[in-house]
Order: structure tokens, then sequence, then C-alpha cells
């Protein structure tokens, strides 16, 4: 509050009227001068009471206007926080709901789908069964036919062989007998010619020599026409043994030529049979399990088709009960902050009406009212290397952070998985999702730690905002729903700095304009608006000791000195 100037009431004394007329004071002047005096006394007594009547009024005013102020608050953060029970309550039944449903419908897929590979199972079983039944049939009908052909085959050479075996008896018994008859003429010759040999040499013995000669010649030509005789009688009975061995051999060899005909003739029709059979089984197999698989798949596919419905289903009514209960939520929370802003206004105007209500009374007098609720916390703008020109460090190497009373440091910016697909030149300007650090994990930890915030920064800048109560909450709720849905970075159209400026917007602290894009831009905007400038400073990230987690920012000097902590209300670790 200001101090109130008192008027000057009193005539010129008459030491100054003197000065001009060079008479000294009169009696009368003095008298006037004592009654002036006690006016004045009095005057300032009564105007002092006024003004502690006054001052007792604004704050009681005030009083009353934080009282509806925080009664409002409380009224709001009781009803956003029953709200939002009522919507995780909603929302877990509805996820059990949903969760249930899937879980019927996964077991009726299942059951189908273990129907239909038990039904394929049996009727491929039941297929490979008949189809070795038939293979089995015609290898019986194959192997009973070949038995057959064997049969006659056998039959036939043994009957072949019987014959040659007879004929070549008949000839050998031919030929024994032939040489018999040629041993017995043969012997009757030489008996004859030994016995006249005997009988000539009885008879010569005296001249011996001569006769035994004679008798020798003549046993010797009779031996060799014995012996002409038996190789004669001897080679006919082995040309006509020669003659029926080879005539039985003939036989044999056309025996034996037909009954091997006659097998392959047989083996062959049997062959034919028992493809014809094998194929018509294989045939049967094949079909029987097509249809199997096709009855198969008919019924895994309706079977998936009713679980995809079901689940759909169950996820339309589960979006349809998150819906409802957002809307119950957004709803009661509108309802909330309507009531709560309502209130405020009343507040206010009841402050407003109060103070000049009492202003009016002394004449104008007095503190004016404000035109606005006071700021009672501060937020902070930081922008990276902002203390540097533009053109020196780069577009790409600005970068805007904000740090806010009970939740640290917060910055939104882009990343890009290591399995998203190369942008090539687009890299630093789309096709990066967006994420919002908060806590000392997220920020030194990941999954997208920034570390080079505290190590690779530059001169920066901050700047200091004041915000009302109303104006934090409304900047907590947006960093709220930036961090549930953190979009698309783009630098063009999304970055750090137009983030941070519609937060700002929307809670007042800015007028509503087109996003700010560039950081240094958004800087002096802050500074345009009442905003307190703090720069070339090197910030450096700490996590703090109010256990919630989160990160505050020091401002050092270049000896390592901790000038400044922000916020105050969030002490920094060293």
């Amino acid at each position: 509050m200001s101090i109130r100037v008192l008027p000057d009431h009193r005539v010129p004394n008459c030491r100054e009227t003197n000065q001009n007329t060079k008479k000294p004071c009169g009696v009368a002047d003095a008298v006037w001068f004592a009654a002036e005096d006690a006016a004045w006394t009095s005057f300032a007594a009564i105007e002092a009471g006024a003004w502690a009547t006054y001052e007792s009024a604004i704050a009681t005013a005030d009083a009353a206007w934080l009282q509806a102020y925080d009664g409002a608050v409380a009224t709001w953060i009781s009803t956003e926080a029953s709200e939002w029970s009522v919507y995780q309550a909603t929302m877990a039944t509805a996820e059990g709901d949903w969760t249930a449903t899937e879980a019927t419908a996964w077991a009726t897929y299942n059951t189908a789908h273990d129907a239909a590979e038990g039904a394929w199972a049996a009727t491929e079983t039941t297929a490979w069964a008949a189809y070795n039944t038939a293979y089995d049939a015609a290898d019986a009908t194959w192997i009973a036919t070949e038995v057959a052909a064997w049969t006659t085959y056998t039959t036939a050479y043994d009957a072949a062989i019987a014959a040659f075996d007879v004929a070549e008896a008949a000839a050998w018994a031919t030929y024994e007998s032939a040489v018999a008859a040629a041993d017995a003429v043969w012997v009757a010759a030489e008996n004859t010619a030994w016995t006249a040999f005997d009988a000539a040499s009885t008879a010569a013995d005296n001249v011996w020599d001569a006769t035994e000669a004679a008798a020798w010649a003549t046993y010797q030509a009779a031996k060799t026409t014995a012996d002409a005789a038996w190789d004669a009688t001897e080679g006919t009975a082995i040309a006509m043994h020669e003659a029926a061995k080879a005539a039985a051999e003939a036989a044999w060899d056309v025996a034996e030529a037909a009954a091997w005909a006659t097998y392959e003739a047989v083996e062959a029709m049997a062959d034919a049979n028992w493809r014809i059979a094998s194929a018509s089984a294989w045939a049967a197999y094949t079909y029987a399990v097509d249809t199997a698989e096709a009855a198969w798949g008919t019924a895994e596919e309706l079977a998936w088709t009713n679980y995809e419905a079901d689940v759909d289903a169950a996820e339309v009514q589960w979006w349809a009960d998150e819906a409802t209960a957002w809307t119950s939520y957004e709803n009661a929370i509108t309802a909330a902050e309507s009531a709560w802003v309502t209130a405020e206004a009343t507040a206010w105007a009841n402050y407003v009406g109060a103070t000049a209500a009492v202003a009016a009374a002394w004449g104008g007098g007095g503190t004016a009212p404000l035109a606005a609720p006071p700021a009672t916390d501060q937020i902070y703008v930081i922008n990276r290397n902002g203390n540097l020109p533009v053109a020196q460090i780069g577009v790409f190497n600005q970068h805007i952070d904000m740090v806010v009373p009970g939740r640290g440091l917060v910055g939104y910016f882009g990343y890009r998985e290591a399995t998203d697909p190369d942008p090539g030149l687009l890299a630093p300007v789309t096709n990066m999702h967006g994420v919002v650090n908060n806590t000392f994990n997220e920020w030194f930890v990941g999954p997208q730690p920034r570390p080079g915030y505290a190590s690779n920064i530059k001169k920066s800048q901050i700047v200091s905002v004041g915000v009302t109560p109303k104006q934090l909450a409304q900047i907590q709720a947006a960093i709220d729903a930036l961090n549930k849905n953190p979009g698309q970075f783009n630098l063009t159209t999304n970055n750090c700095s137009m983030n941070v400026c519609n937060i700002l917007m929307g809670a007042g602290v800015l007028p509503q304009q087109d996003p700010i894009g560039m950081p240094n831009e958004l800087i002096d905007a802050l500074v345009a608006n009442g905003g307190t400038s703090f720069g070339g400073f090197t910030p450096v990230e700490k996590k703090d000791n109010d256990g919630d987690g989160n990160v505050g920012v020091q401002v050092r000097d270049a000896a390592n000195n901790v000038l400044e902590r922000f916020p105050n209300s969030m002490p920094v670790a060293p």
C-alpha cells in the first residue's frame, strides 16, 4: 500500500509575510497559528483513525476473498479427486468386463478351434486307415499273383528239367548199351585172337620167333580191327547221346522261355493292378484329407471370426464405457471449474466492491483495488543456448524447457526409434515421436534421456513469470494432457516452443496468438508481458530433496557457485 500524503491547509506564516512587508509577527498571528495547529492535530487524529478503519476494512475484504478463494479451490480439488476416483472405478469395471468378455471369446474360439482340429484328426486317421487297408489289399493281390506266376514258372521249369533228365538218361542208356555191345565184340575178337595166338604159340614153340611174330601180327591186326569197330560203335553212341542231349536242352529252353514269358505277363498284370489299386487308395486318402482340411479351415475361420467379433464388441463396449466415464468426469470437472470460477469471481467482486467503497468513503484516497488477482507463484521458462545469436548456434541448438512449482523441470522434444524408417534429410524435421520428460529418471535414465542438457549447454536465458493459483493449476493440467498424448514432434508445426506457448496461452499467461515456434521469440514475448529475464548462465539439472523425484534447475557462476535455484520452493541437491 502507498503512503497517504496529507494536504497543507496552513496559510503563509508570519515570517513569510514579514519578509515581504518587513513587519514583525503580531500576537494575532500567534493565536491564529496556535488554533490552526490545534485544529490540524485534531484533524490528523481523526484522519489516522479513518485510515486505520479503511485498512481494517481492506484486511477484512482480503481475508474474505482469500477464504472464499481457498474454499473454492478446496471444493474444486475435492470434486476433481472424487470424480477422478469415479472415473477410475468405472474404467476398472469396464476393463474387467472387457477382460472377461475377451477371455470368454478366447475360450469359445479355443473350443471351436480344438473341435475343428479333433474332427480333422479323426477324418485324417480314418482316411489313412482306409488308404493303408487298400494298400495292403493291393499288396496282398500282387503277392498272390506273383506267387501264382512263380509257381507256374517253377512247375514248367521242373517239368522241363524232368523231361531233360529222361531224355538224357535214355541217351546215356543208349550210349552205355552201344559201348557195352562194342566192348562185347572187342572182347570176343580179342579172345578169339588171343586163343589163336595161344594155339599158334603152343604149336610153334620150337619155331617160336617166327610163329610168335606172325601170331603177334595177327593179334595186332585183329586188335586193330576190334578197336576200329569199338571206336565206330562208341562214336555212334556218343553222337546219338549228344543229339539226344541237344534235343532235350532245346526242349528245356523252349519250355523255360514259355514259362518265363508267362511269369512276366502275369507279373506285369499284377503290377498294373497294384498301381491302379494304390492310386485309387491314395486318391481316396488325399480327397478325405483335403475335405477334412477344408472343413477344419472353415470351422477355424468361423471360430476366429466369432472371436474377433466378440473382441470387437467388447472393445466397442469398453470404449463406450470409457467415453461415458470420461464425459462424466469432464462434465464434473467442468462444473467444478465453473463453480470455482464463479466463487472466485464473486469473492473478487466482493473484495473490489469493499475496497472501492472504502476508497469512495474517504474521497478517493487510499490504495485503489487491483485489476486482477495477485500472482502468488513463479514459473520459469528456459531457452537453452538462448543467450547466443541464432546465426552462431544454429536453429536446431535452441530448446525451450519449463520449471514448474510442485513438478520440476518439464521438457517436450522428439526422438526416433532405431527401428523407425530412415527419413533421410527430413530427420530433424519430421518422423519423430513426441515425448514429455518430467521426472529425474525420465531426464537422466530414459526411456529417452537427455543428459546433454547437463553438459553440452553454453550460455542460456531464463525468464521468471508470476502466475495465480488458477493459472498454475491450468498449466499443470495442460502438462498432464500433453504427457498423456504427446503426438508427433515436428520442427515447424509441433515443437518444444509451440507446446510451451500453447500451455501458457491456455492459462492466460500469454495473449491468444499463433503458437510461437522460435525459442528466442517466445522468450521475448514473455519479457514483453512482464516476465523477468536472467541471461548468460549455464543451467545445471539436479534431483531435488522434496521426495517427489522431479528435477530442479541451478544457476551457477563461472566458479561453479550456486547463485539461485528455481523454483525456490524446490531445493536442489548440490
